[in-house]
């Protein structure tokens, strides 16, 4: 067999072959509706609103990138306008498609600030792209998000970007566009030089600011509130007062808010007194400070102490138990001087009660204010108290979590699902506590957190995640260079390796195992070094260095022999038939991966799961597809045992293959029963997914309820309605016009199939465009659409040609040449379909050579006389073609 792809753009990662059997990354979904919630009580900038709009506006403005910058002091509303901009051009019929890509770069606050490959990163994942399909350098990342970009404006899907909180002109434009077509808004305190329209913004101007301290209260108050309309000369003196910044305006409005009895006057008095004090947040942040100021003195010692103690808590919010263990009080009071600063505006609320978060600039007040009172709160002293409930929290909840983890007296977690729960809100805390710990002075954090986390990393499959953790803790084992450090050298090796094959970058985890093994040996763990030479054998069966692969087993396998290592064997027989499963030997890997099931049955050992799960593919690979069903089922048993439910991915991946094989067994309504679980669990793990909707419509069709394929495909369309997935939209517009096709839906199939093919050419994927033509112009015979149909396939078998498929080339012609007899073209249809069987006759499709060599005779005898060229003599097709009439062309692919 040959398999040959050229022609047109891959994002992913391309598998061919006849019969293939592949284990996923986790994926990810698209998530191009990410834009936050603008402020109902936006008022003002009419005029820099409309100025942006125009230069979003498709079409308009003539210039070579639609990128426009908004520049402006802190406060002064930059964020708020892009967003009210951002909503309001989304809201235009047309503009933006696709939908909102929105990155903040926290460019001002360098505690969090995202530097442009993590930006990039979180791009391609909300465009769809799994951490395994991630370049590593930043160049590369841009030039495929650009591709993206570019792809989905070309599959009239434009997109807007809107990049928050650029501090220079290097960390934003890796994230620009420069497609021509695509926009761009971002803002900066800062007139970068980005070869973009700049739009200043400063203050507002005095009836706006006004007219936004009325609002603002306005939406705090109740009706009957007139203290802004009686006192209009003391409101504006506020305002004045105030630097008529957005941010400071608001921050007013909520202590007018907060106290009923408050006048404008007694505040604007106020604000003047506490104006003189600013001195630390520097000239740009002055006016901001002096409200910050105010708002600060209002507060009892209790909440004050609490707000100065919360930018402590790493990861972009907090919890009210975070919030408890930094300042070792109280959880109800704790809670109610948070309740206190939302009041005050100084804290928001998150989305789920008991969370909370900080705005960029009252982080940086509340940050200066703690250091000033550092040693009277005793600041250091509590972060290593928070640091350390983290560390002891996310070990108590791994133990729970783990096969034999039971609930102890003084848990903090009543069970699996609390332990679990925990750690997915806290999951940023943890990782800006892994990655930043050296940084805040406490150099084991990232150490700890790294070995703790291990097993949650490789459940997540969030490569690029663990790969930063792993890089912060090995920084800090080598800062340390303590003669005892070199087990957790060698240890974190191993786990580099790991993240690197879950990455994708298989080449690089070859050599990281390698050392790992040699780094084991040479301080005489052998278990661990036989251990490592396991995963490097693994990679480099991914790679099809099968020799190297043996060696490294063979080499294990003497290792944990002279151990007597009985799991140590149960893995090295497992890789063994792995490696004989890809090598197409499945009667020598049967034997071998039933004995390993047995082998971790009998361990009780977690990996039981998989080895169930992998002894089911061979199974299902060799046709036995009975014995495939009942082991799908038993490992299906282990993964929704309470200890290992915890994998969700994996579940949604064993019902699959059930499915597949019940469908094959002639089991269509257990399939589908099957293909519904699996779309329940990965609507569970929170990050739903296209192929589960997809592989159900196709089983309910193949069982005969079209109908019902039809009701998933519309569900979902509904839930990825602003993926701005091409690829996705493409193979769910396929299924559907497949399915419309059997319902006899003609008109609806053909303009689903139409745009699956559009969007497959835009996406520049030549196997799925030319798939879809054909598919189409199938359909289009049927609705006896002849002209159209002959283009379709026409252009499939051209395209079939570009990506050197003989074999989806012959199908097509042999389709065209039926409609070119159909139009009485007898001499096109005889040269199409003695190509066809030409290119059939290539593949060894003795069956379709047949067919098309059967075709040909048919025209032959319509038409005596008629010239064609000579088709290769197969004394298989010719004896199968004696035994066929030619009918119409075969059903879709």
């Amino acid at each position: 067999m040959r398999n040959t792809v050229n022609g047109g753009t891959f994002f992913h990662a391309v598998v061919q072959g006849r019969n293939v059997t592949i284990q996923l990354p986790a994926p990810r979904d698209p998530a191009l509706a990410g834009l936050p919630e603008p402020n109902a009580s936006f008022v003002g900038r009419a005029a820099e609103a409309a100025a942006l709009r125009e230069a979003l506006e498709p079409g308009a403005g003539g210039g070579p990138t639609p990128v426009a910058l908004v520049a402006g002091l802190a406060g002064a509303g930059k964020t708020e306008l892009a967003l009210q901009v951002a909503r309001q051009a989304c809201d235009e019929p047309g503009w933006f498609p696709g939908g909102v890509l929105f990155v903040d770069l926290f460019g001002y606050d360098d505690d969090r600030r995202v530097p442009p490959e993590r930006a990039l990163e979180g791009l391609l994942n909300a465009l769809g792209v799994a951490d395994g399909n991630l370049p590593t350098g930043v160049q590369d990342r841009s030039r495929l998000y650009r591709s993206l970009l570019r792809a989905y404006a070309a599959s009239d899907r434009r997109v807007l970007v809107v990049v928050d909180n650029g501090r220079s002109a290097a960390e934003v434009e890796p994230l620009l566009p420069t497609d021509g077509v695509t926009a761009a808004l971002v803002t900066s305190r800062h007139t970068l030089d980005l070869g973009a329209p700049v739009h200043e913004i400063g203050e507002l101007c005095p009836a706006d600011s006004v007219a936004l301290i009325g609002a603002a209260v306005g939406q705090l108050r109740p009706a009957g509130d007139t203290r802004v309309d009686d006192d209009p000369a003391a409101v504006g003196r506020i305002a004045e007062l105030c630097g008529h910044l957005p941010l400071a305006l608001r921050i007013c409005a909520a202590l007018l808010a907060e106290s009923p009895t408050r006048t404008p006057a007694a505040l604007a008095g106020s604000l003047a007194d506490e104006y003189r004090r600013l001195d630390r947040l520097g000239r740009e942040e002055r006016r901001v400070r002096a409200v910050f100021d105010l708002s600060y003195r209002q507060l009892d010692p209790r909440t004050a102490r609490v707000f100065r103690m919360l930018p402590l808590v790493p990861g972009p919010d907090l919890s009210t138990g975070s919030a408890e263990r930094l300042l070792a009080g109280d959880e109800a009071e704790v809670e109610q001087a948070l309740v206190d600063l939302a009041r005050a505006h100084l804290v928001v609320p998150g989305e789920v009660w008991g969370r909370w978060r900080l705005h960029d600039l009252v982080r940086l007040y509340a940050d200066d204010r703690g250091r000033a009172c550092a040693e009277q709160d005793d600041r250091q002293e509590a972060l290593g108290r928070l640091l350390g409930h983290f560390v002891s929290s996310a070990w108590e909840a791994e133990s729970l979590l783990s096969r034999s983890g039971e609930v102890g007296v003084t848990s903090r977690f009543r069970g699996r699902d609390e332990a679990a729960a925990w750690l997915d809100e806290e999951w940023p805390g943890l990782l800006a506590a892994a990655i930043d710990g050296a940084a805040l002075g406490f150099p084991s954090i990232p150490v700890l957190l790294a070995a703790v986390l291990h097993r949650q990393f490789v459940l997540r499959r969030r490569a690029g995640e663990w790969l930063a953790v792993i890089d912060a803790a090995s920084a800090q084992l080598t800062t340390a260079g303590q003669a005892d450090v070199s087990a957790l050298t060698a240890g974190l090796t191993s786990a580099r390796g790991m993240a690197l094959m879950l990455a994708g970058r298989h080449e690089e985890a070859v050599a990281v195992h390698g050392r790992a093994s040699e780094q084991f040996g040479a301080l005489g763990d052998r278990r661990q070094e036989a251990a490592a030479l396991i995963s490097r054998s693994t990679a480099l069966r991914t790679l099809h260095r099968f020799e190297e692969d043996r060696a490294d087993l063979e080499r294990a396998a003497e290792i944990f022999t002279e151990l007597g290592d009985a799991w140590g064997m149960a893995m090295v027989r497992s890789n063994v038939g792995d490696a004989l499963q890809t090598l197409g030997r499945l009667h020598e890997a049967l034997p071998v991966l039933a004995a390993v099931a047995d082998e971790f049955g009998a361990l009780a050992d977690p990996w039981e799961g998989w080895a169930l799960h992998n002894l089911g593919v061979a199974q299902l690979g060799s046709a036995r597809y009975e014995e495939a069903a009942g082991t799908f089922t038993r490992a299906l048993e282990w993964f929704r045992d309470a200890a290992n439910a915890q994998d969700a991915l994996g579940e949604v991946m064993v019902l699959d293959h059930l499915a597949e094989a019940l469908e094959r067994a002639g089991h269509p309504a257990e399939a589908v029963r099957a293909r519904r679980a699996a779309l329940d669990a990965a609507r569970r793990t929170g990050r739903p997914v296209r192929w589960p909707f997809l592989r159900l419509a196709v089983t309910l069709r193949a069982a005969g309820r079209a109908d019902e394929a039809v009701d998933v495909l519309d569900e979902a369309a509904a839930v990825f309605a602003d993926s701005g997935d091409p690829k996705g939209q493409a193979a769910e517009l396929t299924a559907r016009a497949a399915v419309l096709g059997e319902l006899g839906r003609l008109d609806e199939a053909v303009a689903a199939g139409t745009r699956a093919a559009e969007l497959q050419r835009a996406c520049g994927e030549g196997e799925g465009e030319a798939s879809a033509l054909y598919n189409l112009g199938t359909m289009l015979v049927r609705a006896e659409r002849l002209r159209p149909a002959e283009d379709a396939l026409g252009r499939a078998a051209e395209v079939f040609r570009a990506i050197d498929d003989d074999h989806g080339r012959g199908e097509s012609l042999n389709n065209l040449a039926y409609v070119l007899m159909l139009l009485g073209r007898f001499g096109r249809a005889a040269a199409a379909q003695a190509e066809a069987a030409e290119l059939f006759h290539r593949s060894d499709d003795h069956a379709s050579e047949a067919i098309a060599v059967e075709g040909l005779a048919a025209l032959r005898a319509v038409r005596p006389g008629l010239r064609a060229r000579a088709v290769p003599d197969c004394g298989i097709a010719r004896a199968l073609a004696s035994t066929r009439r030619f009918t119409a062309p075969p059903c879709a692919r």
